[in-house]
């Protein structure tokens, strides 16, 4: 249980969940304010191995959750 709740605080705290309520508050604020389709962030959604990001992707996140307490690769 308290690997469960460990992972959800990172999930919550350094990843997808706090950089989305940072986008989509500072869209309250900043009506000019833009935010880019996921195609040149974040291609690859989950963890869809056969995913290969096109040649508009600016970065490449790579899925592999190594900060999990319990991996998935187990």
């Amino acid at each position: 249980l308290y690997d469960y709740f460990f992972n959800i605080k990172v999930f919550n705290t350094t990843g997808p969940a706090i950089v989305s309520t940072a986008a989509y508050n500072s869209l309250k604020k900043y009506s000019d304010l833009y935010i880019l389709p996921n195609k040149y962030f974040e291609p690859c959604v989950g963890f869809d191995l056969t995913c290969v990001p096109t040649h508009e992707a600016i970065t490449n996140h790579k899925h592999n959750s190594q900060w999990y307490k319990i991996s998935i690769d187990k």
